[in-house]
């Protein structure tokens, strides 16, 4: 292949990466931004006045004096609504009078349907839900029609008009009050409710945002279409047309600023805060605790095992591989390597190396005398051998640099060329043979 085409595969291949790299990073932002971003939101919100009561209330975190004022503010704005809703149960409470009157006119009777009527006269007056008291009074009158005994007609039909006007609204009326508990929490004249997420409205003004518009418009299904049913939004004051609360919708609207009081807040004690009411409210401090714990309990089993596994691994492939494999200086260290003195010619100016390597004394010159040294099959010198390798019956012999000095030569383990060894040196010779040929024995197995 040509040098330049190796350039330009490599300038490709490498454009390639770097494109998979930007793409990863591009899908992993797309990814992971709105979630960052929708995270963000439990640390960075508009927090309303129900907010600072709820850090006050379960956490004594606050101004009491500060929030005590702003209570205040906030319920002279919210005044408003409830006098309209007091109002309206007034209308009502008269309307289901008007019909228990008209009970009592008919229990003015000597006979068993007087005693029954009159025992049920008495049990409304009891009752102080409205509901219990219509559900009552329409199963009076539906008794009284079907009795065999006569009643007067007229006083029925007072009870069944009262009703109607109280049925029509009295439904729509208990959802509208739902949906301001939700929004701006417990009305005045509640009883005291047990569950933090029933004593507080909205917290943060985006969900109150969300409550407003269940608070303004009635949610209905139309299925007069092939398919599947659409949502119908309709506004929720046409149920209280002509009645005290057909302007409350409106006017919660316009005001809902200074029912709630939002403001800029950073909640950071979100990481730190327990969890109140299944997580309605508070933080994730023990959750995030419990992650850390989790993830430092598995770094003190997973370390140690990967670390000693390593050592294993790395001390297990030095001990299996093959002698020939590790570089000479590895084997006997980094002194000189010279070779062994031929105990046949003792010609001390050649010496032979490991596995059949030549080497001639420095300053010897290029004598005919001096023959490489080979290793018979015990593992012992011979002498007279050939020049042939031990391994692989390479042609070893001394070599000369430019500058006169012999040096240790070995040829590659793939047979890729010479390697300089080193200078020999005529000092410790028999030592250094016997540490080669006792380390060849003890690899070789001999």
């Amino acid at each position: 292949m040509q040098i330049a085409t190796r350039k330009l595969l490599d300038r490709v291949f490498s454009a390639t990466g770097i494109f998979a790299i930007l793409l990863m990073i591009g899908a992993l932002g797309v990814i992971l931004a709105p979630i960052f971003y929708r995270g963000a939101g439990a640390l960075l919100f508009r927090g309303t006045v129900e907010h600072r009561k709820q850090m006050m209330e379960l956490f004594n975190r606050g101004d009491p004096d500060a929030l005590a004022r702003e209570v205040m503010a906030t319920a002279a704005a919210r005044q408003p609504v409830y006098d309209m809703l007091n109002d309206f149960n007034l209308a009502q409470a008269g309307r289901v009078e008007e019909a228990i009157l008209a009970v009592e006119r008919l229990s003015r009777r000597d006979d068993l349907m007087g005693r029954r009527l009159q025992a049920a006269a008495q049990r409304l007056r009891t009752m102080t839900s409205l509901r219990e008291k219509t559900d009552l009074l329409q199963r009076i009158s539906s008794g009284s029609r079907t009795s065999a005994t006569p009643v007067d007609p007229a006083e029925l039909d007072l009870i069944d008009i009262a009703l109607t006007e109280v049925r029509e609204t009295t439904q729509a009326y208990e959802e509208l009050a739902d949906a301001l508990r939700e929004l701006l929490g417990p009305m005045p004249n509640d009883q005291e409710r047990l569950m933090p997420r029933q004593r507080f409205g909205q917290a943060r003004w985006d969900r109150a945002q969300v409550k407003l518009h269940h608070l303004l418009y009635k949610q209905s299904w139309d299925h007069s279409q092939a398919g599947m049913g659409q949502v119908v939004y309709t506004p929720r004051r046409n149920d209280f047309e002509g009645t005290q609360l057909y302007d409350l919708p409106d006017y919660v609207a316009r005001n809902l600023d200074r029912m709630l009081n939002p403001r800029p807040t950073f909640y950071w004690r979100f990481l730190t805060d327990k969890s109140v009411d299944i997580h309605f409210f508070g933080g994730i401090g023990p959750e995030l605790l419990g992650t850390i714990y989790l993830t430092l309990g598995a770094m003190l089993f997973a370390v140690p095992l990967g670390i000693i596994a390593g050592v294993r691994s790395f001390r297990s492939g030095l001990l299996h591989q093959h002698p020939a494999r590790i570089p000479i200086e590895k084997r006997v260290g980094r002194l000189p390597h010279p070779g062994a003195v031929d105990p046949a010619n003792r010609d001390p100016r050649c010496r032979r190396g490991h596995h059949g390597r030549t080497a001639c004394l420095q300053g010897s010159g290029h004598e005919p005398g001096c023959r490489p040294l080979a290793y018979g099959s015990d593992g012992n010198p011979a002498g007279g051998a050939a020049g042939h390798s031990h391994r692989r019956g390479h042609q070893h012999g001394p070599r000369r640099r430019r500058d006169g000095a012999n040096h240790f030569h070995r040829r590659g383990q793939c047979g890729t060329g010479l390697e300089t060894l080193g200078t020999a040196d005529q000092s410790d010779t028999g030592a250094v043979l016997e540490h080669i040929q006792s380390g060849y024995r003890a690899r070789s197995g001999r």
